[in-house]
């Protein structure tokens, strides 16, 4: 075997190690590995399919990895210690929103769960604020009519991650941490309402 077949087995190996990796940090690491083997062997081999996509795919891991890093270290500062939702990175989308723009309303269905990146969230009927590293919407998602208890505005501009209810359902089945700390935060969520009322 030569040195650039053995090239052509580890790319192909990196390659299909990356469709058994869960965490998206060493998928993309593995898949930057592999990016380089197939263009140092498409490029020996002289094969520019190979050697084209891959080089088109090299800055494209590298462009999400750099992002993947950058949004786990603005959660890492965000949060307080409330909830960790490190696990549910890959499954989360990022929103710029405005001061004034209406996160939910009473009533409508709950859908999602949002963690705040930056800015303050006021909930108005229990005169709350909830601001960077904690959770919005938890009430909502977990209760029996998934349905939104309460509104909630944004005071001043800022980012949010958005947790789908599958993906935050499925998570806390499947860790024991995440789950325990989200009923935690519920229970204090509640415990909040009570006393604000009474």
């Amino acid at each position: 075997m030569t040195w650039l077949e053995m090239i052509g087995y580890v790319a192909s190996g990196l390659t299909f190690a990356t469709f058994y990796m869960r965490a998206m940090l060493p998928l993309r690491y593995i898949a930057l590995c592999s990016n380089v083997c197939f263009i140092v062997y498409g490029y020996f081999a002289h094969l520019p399919p190979v050697l084209l996509l891959h080089t088109f795919l090299l800055p494209l891991n590298a462009t999400r990895l750099l992002e993947m890093r950058r949004l786990l270290r603005q959660v890492q500062l965000a949060e307080r210690g409330e909830v960790s939702v490190e696990a549910l990175l890959p499954f989360a989308t990022r929103r710029r929103v405005a001061a004034g723009e209406v996160l939910f309303r009473k009533g409508e269905p709950a859908r999602e769960l949002y963690f705040v990146l930056e800015g303050v969230v006021h909930v108005e009927e229990v005169q709350m604020d909830i601001g960077p590293g904690q959770m919005a919407g938890v009430i909502g998602v977990f209760s029996p009519e998934k349905e939104r208890p309460w509104n909630a505005v944004f005071k001043t501009d800022g980012e949010v991650l958005v947790l789908s209810q599958e993906k935050v359902m499925q998570s806390f089945c499947e860790n024991p941490r995440f789950g325990l700390s989200l009923a935690r935060l519920i229970t204090k969520r509640a415990i909040v309402d009570l006393s604000r009322r009474s």
